[in-house]
């Protein structure tokens, strides 16, 4: 497992040294989780890293199966997403909103791998109303018609839009905190200015 060196980032290496403290004292898996993050941030970029460092939390650990299928689907391609079936292999133990996130993942596995993931798209929005990227994904594959549709209720489910001043005050624990990861990155309920902008919104 490659860690940071202070020589790529001083603020970088004192937070995962104290990330580690943290990790051999009590073990807890949104520690372990942060410390996959870590790694992704800049100027480390290292998403394989950050992958297999989640390998480490105990294998229920939903979180942490969630952000390494996601880093497999996007940024590792890793063709054996280990991550994503071990979650469908629990998946009729999960809640609703859990299947819809791991509904959503694997549309996205399959968007990477020019699969149409349409029918796993409409069983993520069937299963759960309330996320945001599935709404957005599935509007760009259906008629004018439903894609407005989709759009407005992806719109009507956005909890909060972050500004540039949002990001100014945040400190590298904001970052790597599992839930913000995930409403910001996979289910979309928390969205950048910036990605805001870029949609038409019906």
């Amino acid at each position: 497992m490659r860690l940071i060196l202070p020589t790529e980032s001083r603020e970088l290496y004192q937070v995962q040294s104290s990330i580690l403290e943290k990790i051999e004292s009590t073990r807890n898996d949104y520690d372990i989780i942060r410390l996959a993050l870590l790694s992704t941030l800049p100027p480390i970029a290292d998403y394989t890293t950050g992958a297999e460092i989640l390998q480490a939390a105990t294998p229920n650990c939903f979180e942490a199966l969630v952000i390494g299928a996601f880093l497999n689907v996007v940024w590792v391609y890793n063709k054996d997403n280990a991550p994503l079936n071990m979650l469908f292999d629990h998946l009729k133990l999960l809640d609703n909103e859990q299947q819809a996130i791991i509904w959503y993942l694997q549309a996205l596995n399959q968007l990477y791998r020019d699969v149409d993931p349409v029918n796993s798209l409409e069983t993520s929005v069937k299963t759960y109303e309330r996320h945001v990227n599935n709404y957005l994904e599935l509007s760009k594959r259906v008629s004018p018609l439903d894609s407005s549709k989709y759009l407005k209720i992806a719109h009507s489910n956005i909890r909060q839009i972050l500004s540039p001043d949002d990001f100014s005050r945040f400190t590298v624990y904001d970052y790597i905190e599992p839930m913000f990861y995930i409403k910001r990155h996979i289910t979309g309920v928390v969205l950048d200015k910036s990605q805001y902008d870029s949609v038409k919104w019906a």
